[in-house]
């Protein structure tokens, strides 16, 4: 059997995400002395966080263009791969993530790498279209989330 592979599309870094980040960046950058460094895409987590030369932590952005209340109807859906990489990060290093969802009217945060027991999900986009794919997500409660700090 062969499967058909689509090709790498770097569309997910869209103007919306990019602007989230950079916003998400700023804020961290003009209330603390944390710098947040942005890693290559290799790297699975957008920035690392750190005080000088030291690693304090790393920072996963997700823009979602429903209300915050539609995502605490089910839980946040993080792909199980991002999930993955912040547990191997957390067990050898202790070093925690910081997962901040920006969603249409909320920004909500949380730090994250020593949850267990969460459940995964087959989860996606449903259209029968090769851009499109589901794919294993771990859904995080939405009551471990926080207001994302706001001046």
């Amino acid at each position: 059997m062969h499967i058909e592979k689509r090709e790498f599309d770097h569309s997910f870094e869209t103007e919306k995400h990019l602007s989230d980040e950079q916003m998400i960046v700023d804020e961290i950058h003009a209330t603390s002395n944390v710098l947040a460094r942005k890693l290559p895409k290799r790297d699975v987590l957008d920035f690392v966080l750190t005080t000088d030369d030291e690693v304090i932590g790393f920072l996963e952005v997700r823009g979602r263009r429903c209300s915050w209340s539609i995502i605490e109807n089910g839980g946040f859906f993080l792909p199980l791969k991002k999930w993955m990489k912040i547990k191997e990060i957390y067990n050898s290093t202790g070093i925690k993530t910081c997962l901040v969802v920006v969603a249409k009217d909320e920004t909500k945060k949380l730090w994250i790498g020593k949850h267990h027991g969460l459940s995964v999900k087959w989860w996606g986009d449903t259209r029968d279209d090769k851009s499109h794919d589901r794919e294993p997500m771990v859904v995080i409660p939405t009551f471990f989330f926080e207001d994302f700090h706001k001046r």
